[in-house]
C-alpha cells in the first residue's frame, strides 16, 4: 500500500488512495504486483465515522510464472465499514481482473513521443481553509489515519487541463489532454506524492479515454502508467483496451514537458456494443442488435451507458452456463433507481436447459454467481435482472462487469417440432382415406346405374 490520502473539509470528503499490491496464486504457481487506484468521496470528520462504497481499478505491472507476459487489467468493488462502537474499519470487496494472453497483447511500434507545457491547476497547502484535514494511513498495522503537520503538503484541485502534441508513435500527430488532482509532500528539493488524472489521446481515427497515474518522487523525472477505460474509447479504438508505461521531463521554472509512452493494445474479447446517453424518468437502451440485451434505467438520473457483447467468456466456466455474455457499463448512478437488464435468447441457444430455470450471473472474482433479483419471461424469451443499492451485485458492479445466462439441464428448451409433423402427416392421411371412400362410394353408384 502506497501513500494513501484523503483530504475532508468539514463534513465532506474526497481524494484517492493509490495502491501497490502483489497478487499471488500457488497452483498454478506465479504472481503478479499490481497499481489500483481508488477513488472515495465519503463523510470523515472527528463526529462522523468514514462509511465508504469504493469503485478501483487495477493494472497489473509485473508477472511472473503463470502470468508471465501477460496483462491483467481490473475493477474493484470494496466497502469500508467501522464496527459498531468504535474500532478497526472492516474493509471487504471483490476484484475482478480481465487476464489477457501474450497472443493477445500487441507493442505498438515506434514508441509514443509527447511535448508541451504544462498548466497547473490550483495549489494549496493543507490545511488551509477552516475544517480542512490531511490524512495518510499507515502502511503497517495497525493501521490508523495520522495528520501531517509540517506544512509542506500540497493538494492540487485538477481545475487546469494540460494538452500535449504526440510528435511521433502510431498516435503521431494527436494529442494527450488531462486534467491532474494531486498530492504531493514537498521538502527542499526533495518531494513525492502521485498525481492522478484522468484523459484523452486523440487521433483523426477516433479516442482513448483512461486513467494516468504518475510517481511524482522526483519534480523533474516522472515516470507512471497510463490505462483505458475501453468501454469508452471510439473510432478505431472502440472495444479495444490499452496500456502504456510513461516517462517524462518536466523543466522548471517554464514548465515544458518532454517525455515518452511505450503502448501496447490488448485484444479484448467485445465483438459489438453500443453507447447511449439517457434521459430523466425510465429509460431502455435498446442493443438487441449488438448484444442481444435491452437495458432499461429508472429514476430522475442520466447516465451514459454502454452495452457490449463478449465474444467468449470473460471469466471461468460455471455449470449451466448456456455460452452468452454481456457487459452493461454505467459508469454514474446518482439519483438512478433501479437498472434492469434483459438478455434475449433463442430456443435452439438454450436446447438441452430447463427454461424456467434461466437466470443472470456475475463474475463474483474467479466464480460466476446468480444475480439476487433475476428471473426469465419465458413469453418474451429473455431473462432478467434488477441490480439496486440493496442487491447483490449492487450498482457498483456496473463500473465494468460481465454478466451470463445460465439453467438448469432438463426440459429439452428447443421448442418440440415433431408433433406439428406429426399433424400434418394425420392430416395428408385423413385426406387420403377420406378421398379413398369417396370414390369407392362413386364406384358403386355407377355400378348400381
Amino acid at each position: 500500500m502506497t501513500i494513501p490520502y484523503t483530504v475532508g473539509s468539514g463534513h465532506t470528503g474526497f481524494g484517492f488512495a493509490i495502491w501497490r499490491a502483489n497478487f499471488i496464486c500457488s497452483s498454478p504457481s506465479g504472481s503478479f504486483e499490481a497499481i489500483g487506484l481508488q477513488d472515495f468521496d465519503y463523510d470523515i470528520s472527528p463526529d462522523v465515522e468514514p462509511h465508504s462504497h469504493l469503485t478501483t481499478r487495477w493494472i497489473s505491472v509485473k508477472e511472473t510464472g503463470c502470468f508471465d507476459g501477460q496483462k491483467l487489467i481490473g475493477t474493484g468493488h470494496m466497502t469500508n465499514s467501522p464496527p459498531p462502537g468504535g474500532g478497526a474499519m472492516t474493509t471487504t470487496g471483490v476484484l475482478t481482473f480481465r487476464r489477457y494472453l501474450a497472443s493477445e497483447i500487441t507493442r505498438l511500434t515506434p514508441d509514443t513521443t509527447f511535448a508541451g507545457t504544462y498548466t497547473p491547476g490550483i495549489y494549496r497547502s493543507i490545511p488551509t481553509l477552516a475544517n480542512d484535514t490531511l490524512f495518510k494511513v499507515t502502511e503497517t498495522p495497525p493501521y490508523y489515519y495520522y495528520t501531517p503537520t509540517d506544512g509542506h503538503t500540497l493538494f492540487e484541485d485538477g481545475s487546469a487541463f494540460t494538452t500535449l502534441d504526440i510528435t511521433s508513435g502510431p498516435f503521431i500527430n494527436g494529442t494527450i489532454s488531462k486534467s491532474d488532482s494531486s498530492f504531493t509532500h514537498q521538502f527542499g528539493s526533495t518531494a513525492f506524492g502521485w498525481a492522478v488524472s484522468t484523459g484523452d489521446i486523440t487521433t483523426a481515427a477516433g479516442t482513448i479515454s483512461g486513467i494516468m497515474l504518475t510517481d511524482v518522487s522526483s519534480p523533474s523525472d516522472q515516470t507512471g502508467y497510463i490505462f483505458s477505460k475501453w468501454q469508452e474509447n471510439t473510432g478505431a479504438y472502440e472495444n479495444k483496451d490499452y496500456f502504456a508505461t510513461t516517462s517524462a521531463t518536466v523543466t522548471y521554472p517554464d514548465l515544458s514537458i518532454n517525455g515518452s509512452a511505450i503502448f501496447y493494445e490488448l485484444s479484448a474479447p467485445v465483438s459489438a456494443s453500443k453507447t447511449e446517453p439517457t434521459l430523466p424518468g425510465n429509460y431502455t437502451v435498446d442493443a438487441r442488435a449488438e448484444a442481444d440485451t435491452e437495458v432499461t434505467k429508472s429514476g430522475s438520473g442520466t447516465p451514459t451507458i454502454t452495452v457490449a457483447n463478449y465474444s467468449s467468456n470473460p471469466g471461468g466456466s460455471f455449470q449451466g452456463d448456456i455460452g452468452k455474455y454481456v457487459d452493461v457499463y454505467v459508469p454514474v448512478t446518482t439519483d438512478v433507481d433501479q437498472v434492469e437488464i434483459k438478455l434475449y435468447y433463442t430456443h435452439p441457444e438454450i436446447a438441452g436447459f430447463d427454461e424456467e430455470s434461466l437466470r443472470l450471473y456475475w463474475l463474483n472474482g474467479s466464480s460466476w454467481e446468480q444475480c439476487s433479483d433475476s428471473g426469465v419471461d419465458t413469453s418474451a424469451n429473455y431473462m432478467w435482472a434488477k441490480l439496486r443499492s440493496d442487491t447483490t451485485p449492487s450498482f457498483s458492479y456496473l463500473s465494468g462487469g460481465p454478466f451470463g445466462g445460465g439453467g438448469s439441464p432438463g426440459g429439452g428448451g428447443a421448442v418440440p417440432v415433431f408433433p406439428n409433423i406429426y399433424i400434418g402427416i394425420a392430416a395428408a392421411l385423413g385426406a387420403g382415406v377420406i378421398a379413398y371412400f369417396l370414390r369407392r362410394r362413386l364406384t358403386r353408384q355407377e355400378q348400381y346405374n
